[in-house]
């Protein structure tokens, strides 16, 4: 039969590898590898990916287990006692994605890196890796949906046989791993084809897309994990959260001024109000004072230029018309005199601030 599932399982002996632990273990490394070039193209060291894994794998995994075991499936109660027994099954990614960032959001405070520009970059192979461990669903034959009882309907992918039940249900895990495989292209585009990409960007995207596609693929789930004593599906509450959490990222990230095309030139101004977490503050300070000492000595330098080109403009009453022409050009050279003055400040404050940050 077309798309059903034999064994779960590889068996080499007396030890069986499973196909789900495959798909988990392979959508992993392809996170990490996307993110490592990602890290790159933000400037930052791709070697502090493995770190930052280190630390998210292993909590994750906890945290997928732990929200199985806070929300259990609807009318059954899962025995704590057992909670380290993985083998049993019962890993929820809304877990994993919580505890996950969470942790990278610590780390990134640690390391003092911009807390941002890290998730921009691990947004994407964080999707893929959901995308791909779905299909360790397939294997185990869990996450599906409703049953599907008109035979011109019965095939895949629409539906999937589920051997236990000895029926065809809606193939739901293949739903949210397409839905999935669409928003890292997205994801992916605007990173690399978007002229007005900003940091932020990535990870409010990732909320909402995410967000969107798993509140309608969990309605059609049959296997949903649910708040206990109610029949309301807790992913589906979190779904919400996340898509208004990341409207918020990209109103607050769309509602600055200074656009964030580091993906691309690598210049990276950064964020005021995200600053205070991740720079040196003693750095940029210091580069503040001394763009301040060059203002003020550019206007003294201007009242000492305006005073000594007064004595060469001729009397209004020679030549009135020259007289105004001359003033316009004197005013003109002090405005771009300013101008540039400013500009050069405003870069050596961006160059200053990048520099304590990769540092």
């Amino acid at each position: 039969m077309l798309f059903a599932v034999k064994d779960p399982y590889i068996a080499i002996g007396g030890l069986k590898i499973y196909y789900y632990a495959i798909c988990i273990v392979l959508g992993m490394c392809v996170a990490i590898f996307l993110a490592v070039k990602l890290f790159k193209k933000m400037g930052y060291d791709g070697d502090d990916v493995y770190v930052y894994a280190i630390a998210i794998i292993p909590i994750g995994v906890l945290c997928a287990r732990l929200y199985f075991f806070i929300f259990p499936y609807e009318d059954s109660v899962h025995d704590w006692s057992r909670f380290f027994h993985f083998k049993d099954g019962g890993l929820a990614i809304y877990g994993g994605i919580i505890g996950g960032l969470i942790t990278t959001v610590l780390t990134a405070f640690i390391k003092k890196q911009n807390i941002f520009r890290v998730l921009d970059s691990f947004m994407p192979g964080a999707m893929i890796a959901q995308a791909m461990g779905r299909w360790g669903n397939f294997f185990n034959e869990e996450a599906f949906g409703n049953l599907v009882t008109n035979p011109k309907l019965q095939f895949f992918p629409y539906s999937v046989y589920i051997s236990n039940l000895d029926g065809y249900y809606q193939a739901t895990f293949f739903y949210e791993s397409l839905w999935n495989v669409i928003g890292v292209v997205a994801l992916l585009l605007l990173i690399y084809k978007w002229q007005k990409y900003r940091v932020g960007t990535t990870t409010g995207g990732y909320f909402v897309w995410y967000g969107l596609g798993r509140f309608w693929i969990e309605a059609l789930r049959a296997d949903s994990l649910v708040i206990p004593n109610t029949t309301i599906k807790v992913s589906q509450v979190v779904s919400v959260g996340l898509i208004i959490i990341g409207l918020l990222v990209l109103m607050f990230t769309y509602s600055k001024k200074v656009l964030h095309d580091g993906f691309r030139n690598r210049t990276f101004p950064v964020l005021a109000t995200i600053e205070p977490f991740v720079a040196n503050k003693k750095t940029s300070g210091q580069a503040t004072d001394d763009c301040a000492v060059a203002s003020v000595r550019e206007a003294d330098t201007d009242k000492q230029d305006n005073t000594s080109n007064s004595l060469t403009v001729p009397k209004e009453d020679d030549n009135p018309t020259a007289n105004t022409d001359e003033r316009a050009e004197v005013c003109d050279d002090v405005t771009a005199s300013k101008e540039v003055n400013n500009t050069f400040c405003n870069v050596a404050e961006n160059d200053t601030s990048d520099e304590s940050e990769r540092k």
